[in-house]
């Protein structure tokens, strides 16, 4: 009796709770907002391939012609095409039989439906937080690297895909001498990546940085130069100032016009039951990006959406995740929350420049 009512629970409640979360984590305003639902276009790929075209040249001008004459032909921009299968991800939790035998309990003792339903479908929110969760770490990883890689060490079921964003090799780049060493010119080493950008007709709108990489500056001779001549700080009046995080941000925007955001969050991984924590921002990178929205969320249908079970609910909280409750009696009765999803961020290489200062320029 409580197995069918918990199943009719799930059609009416499931597809309402998801949705709740979705726009919940979607929300702009959230204390650590997910950058890949503002920095990915979402498209739907109908072969299941994610790719991404790195045009070599920016956008040309259009010609300005007498009336009646023809257009001037204009050659294709050398272009290159990074691509990769997109791989299923997806998580379960359950509800053993004594944790049903509990719900039974709390049904056949009137507790109010609201506590039953909360304790029932609480593994919802986490399935689906846990693809965004995921799509968040693969969006950082490739940011800071240039690539993504799916380890053993974090990963339960298909081990070893990578997805390679192809940056060019002049796009990626090291410095005069690592940021660790107090001689380092840091500043030089950001122009250098300004100036080798402006030849390649690019200019940077925004950077993001790991505290490695900002704390550096905060140190800096240079920068406290520049902030001392911007306050008018010079002469008799030299002083020696006191940067923070704030100062570099404010640094960065007037001497090269670039927002700078700094980067530090940490992901939990689960494998074995044993729980750690993960950083996939590539320890002190600073990216700099010619354009905020940095490529494609790239989904495709999953096979069991296609194939659905009868005795299964499902719903779709958004165009790619499926959420499944069901019920299995092998090897022994449980009671399902499980999400799934075939989305991958599909980066445009063309558009990074990583800045290694833990790496000396060859």
């Amino acid at each position: 009796m409580a197995q069918d009512l918990f199943i009719k629970w799930a059609e009416k409640y499931l597809p309402g709770i998801t949705i709740r979360v979705v726009n919940k984590l979607n929300d702009e305003k959230r204390l650590q907002p997910y950058r890949f639902t503002q920095m990915l276009t979402p498209k739907y790929s109908a072969t299941g391939m994610w790719n991404t075209v790195i045009i070599n040249n920016r956008m040309v001008m259009a010609d300005v012609v007498a009336m009646d004459s023809s257009l001037p032909l204009k050659s294709r921009p050398t272009s290159s095409r990074a691509s990769g299968r997109i791989a299923k991800m997806g998580m379960e939790f359950s509800l053993n039989e004594t944790q049903l035998t509990e719900l039974d309990t709390m049904v056949a003792t009137g507790v109010p439906d609201r506590q039953i339903v909360a304790a029932l479908f609480a593994d919802a929110v986490n399935v689906v937080s846990g693809i965004y969760e995921r799509l968040e770490y693969m969006l950082l990883e490739g940011l800071s690297t240039g690539v993504c890689l799916t380890k053993d060490d974090d990963n339960t079921g298909t081990d070893g895909v990578r997805l390679n964003y192809q940056v060019p090799v002049d796009h990626k780049r090291g410095v005069g001498i690592v940021w660790s060493d107090p001689t380092a010119k840091r500043m030089d080493d950001i122009q250098k990546v300004v100036d080798a950008a402006d030849l390649n007709g690019d200019v940077f709108v925004h950077a993001m940085a790991d505290r490695t990489a900002v704390t550096a500056l905060l140190s800096d001779p240079q920068f406290m130069q520049y902030f001392a001549f911007v306050r008018g700080f010079a002469g008799d009046k030299a002083i020696i100032p006191v940067l923070d995080e704030e100062t570099v941000i404010a640094l960065f925007q007037r001497k090269w016009g670039i927002t700078l955001e700094i980067v530090n969050r940490k992901f939990k991984a689960q494998k074995n039951s044993v729980i750690s924590n993960k950083t996939p921002w590539q320890d002190g990178v600073i990216t700099f990006l010619t354009d905020r929205n940095v490529g494609d969320l790239v989904y495709a249908t999953l096979a069991e959406d296609n194939h659905r079970d009868e005795s299964v609910v499902y719903t779709k909280p958004n165009e790619y995740i499926l959420v499944s409750h069901g019920v299995d009696s092998k090897p022994s009765l449980r009671e399902y929350n499980k999400s799934q999803a075939r989305v991958a961020p599909a980066i445009n290489g063309d558009a990074l420049y990583i800045l290694d200062t833990k790496t000396v320029q060859a």
